[in-house]
């Protein structure tokens, strides 16, 4: 059923419009406005689908309600006719339509035109809201396109990123651990006891960079499969400091690096404790990598309004802001080596990334070349966390 607003200041006017269109076979609602300030509150919240209106009216014209209707997008589409006995001069019919009336009409009115014209008019309606229901859902059909382009973008990413990482990075270090071994087996007789031993810390290195490589691999496989589950704990966020740093010190004392935890002794945070320690783990693991000998690092945290900030800072070698960009996005490729030539696929910052917005927090990097780099990451407080 359509909706008609019929405004005039002459309610016998607005009457008969009203009679006319309601003797014909289709059925109508109709609203009727005094003038044209009333007229546009009444467009505004009924949203009429044809608007007839008289020029000349006190408070607000014709004119002047034609264009405030033009001039706000709920009501620019409604189609308004004039309909005037007194402006019905060529110019006033230009004047009309340049306002934007879609039609004009003189009184006294005709039945047969009033009727045909609005008729033609509640048919230009339906075909403007059809149009507009067509390009509402064709742009939607666009945005989830593009999402769905999106998502398959991610995934292709993240297949690349596995595939390189079994097909390079994970070869690698196996590939130090058989020829050390090697050498080992077919060389002990010959080879000095220095010799023995710097193979196997060589091993043992290479060992270890490949255990966690496939720590974080598994991890970040059951994170995109939806199988790690997520059960935050109230901890003590100075004990699992300790912890991770007890698990680096080889790599540290290596390179004579300083590890400070100034996280205070009782500081308790709400979290996932398996999460949380891969976050410390890649962020600790990272700073010791991009740090020189003799350098230092410092863990700390502390409370905002509504959540923990966490940081760890190093005096390592920096970074750009090209590099920084680049990060905790899975498409880029970053091939930084460490200060003793350590290699790293990227794969460590991506968990901790997810990880820290599982939380409901963030992570970021401040940092400079040359001046080392601050990791921060925050976790809400209990109370926040709904």
């Amino acid at each position: 059923m359509h909706k008609i607003l019929v405004v005039d200041d002459n309610v016998e006017n607005a009457e008969r419009i009203v009679d006319i269109l309601s003797g014909t076979d289709i059925s109508y609602i109709f609203y009727m406005a005094l003038n044209g300030l009333l007229a546009c509150t009444i467009a505004e919240k009924k949203k009429p689908d044809l608007i007839i209106t008289d020029w000349e009216m006190p408070v607000m014209d014709g004119i002047t309600l034609i264009k405030h209707l033009k001039a706000n997008e709920n009501t620019m589409d409604i189609p308004v006719i004039m309909c005037t006995g007194v402006m019905t001069k060529t110019e006033d019919i230009k004047t009309a339509l340049d306002a934007g009336a879609v039609d004009y009409i003189r009184k006294p009115i005709e039945k047969v035109e009033l009727i045909s014209r609005v008729h033609s008019m509640l048919k230009l309606s339906d075909s403007i809201k059809k149009i507009k229901e067509q390009n509402t859902l064709l742009l939607q059909h666009e945005e989830e396109i593009i999402l769905q382009n999106e998502k398959l973008a991610e995934l292709n990413a993240t297949k690349d990123k596995f595939f390189g990482i079994i097909a390079h990075d994970l070869i690698n270090p196996f590939s130090g651990i058989l020829g050390y071994s090697d050498i080992l087996v077919n060389s002990t007789k010959k080879t000095s006891k220095e010799e023995i031993i710097k193979s196997l810390e060589l091993i043992n290195q290479a060992a270890k960079s490949a255990y966690k490589l496939l720590e974080n691999l598994l991890e970040w496989a059951n994170s995109q499969t939806g199988r790690i589950e997520f059960n935050p704990i109230a901890l003590n966020l100075n004990r699992l400091a300790v912890e991770v740093i007890n698990f680096h010190e080889n790599l540290a004392s290596a390179k004579h690096i300083l590890i400070e935890n100034q996280i205070p002794t009782n500081f308790v945070v709400f979290a996932d404790i398996d999460m949380l320690n891969t976050v410390f783990r890649n962020l600790l693991s990272n700073a010791i990598k991009f740090t020189k000998d003799q350098g230092s690092i410092i863990i700390k945290a502390v409370h905002h309004d509504k959540e923990i900030e966490i940081t760890v800072s190093d005096t390592g070698i920096g970074m750009n802001e090209s590099i920084k960009n680049k990060l905790f996005k899975i498409s880029e490729k970053i091939t930084s080596l460490g200060t003793n030539n350590e290699k790293g696929t990227g794969l460590g910052l991506l968990l901790c990334k997810e990880f820290v917005e599982k939380h409901g927090g963030k992570i970021e990097v401040e940092s400079e070349m040359g001046k080392g780099s601050n990791f921060k990451f925050t976790i809400p407080i209990p109370h926040v966390i709904q």
